[in-house]
């Protein structure tokens, strides 16, 4: 039986999860000044269980032999329909630990793994304003350019005295709301 919008209420459910796990101050930098903003431990929680149960249901069909009785060509597309998607899975396990966020008196700074680093120098920024999900904050240069910041982070309380403190008020006020 199909419940419509149950999937949207199980994705906001775990969002308002995430989110009131998340700290509120953002730890130092080791290298450098600024802070640190980093996933929560909820949000990595999250990928480390989906991850963990998929490769288990695969393994599982694997060694019960759910893919022996069919056709030839069956196992293999399913079997590499199931590698990509545990690829996929263990990719955002990785970058959930990997990733990071520094914002300083300069600006913000994204390491991002497989997209390398980007600076967002606040004399740069042309304005900040919510995804389309509203699940994070794009950050949009001058030159085009655009950065994304999760609201999943902890320490986002840092960012917004950063951006009060360098940002005039219309290039960020529609991104206020989104931020503790």
């Amino acid at each position: 039986m199909f419940l419509p919008g149950a999937e949207q209420a199980g994705l906001r459910l775990w969002r308002r999860w995430v989110l009131a796990g998340r700290r509120d101050e953002a730890e130092p930098c080791p290298d450098g000044p600024g802070w640190t903003l980093a996933y929560t431990g909820r949000y990595r929680l999250t990928f480390l269980l989906t991850t963990a149960l998929f490769a288990g249901v695969l393994l599982g069909a694997f060694a019960t032999g759910a893919f022996e009785e069919r056709p030839a060509w069956e196992p293999w597309v399913l079997g590499g329909i199931s590698v990509a998607i545990t690829a996929l899975q263990v990719y955002l396990v990785a970058a959930s630990f990997l990733d990071r966020v520094t914002v300083s008196e300069r600006g913000v700074v994204l390491k991002r793994l497989l997209r390398g680093r980007m600076e967002l120098p606040w004399a740069d920024l042309d304005r900040v304003f919510p995804n389309g999900e509203g699940d994070g904050l794009v950050f949009l240069r001058r030159d085009g350019a655009k950065g994304e910041v999760s609201r999943f982070l902890n320490g986002l309380v840092r960012l917004r005295m950063l951006m009060q403190a360098h940002l005039p008020g219309p290039r960020w006020e529609s991104a206020s709301p989104f931020l503790p």
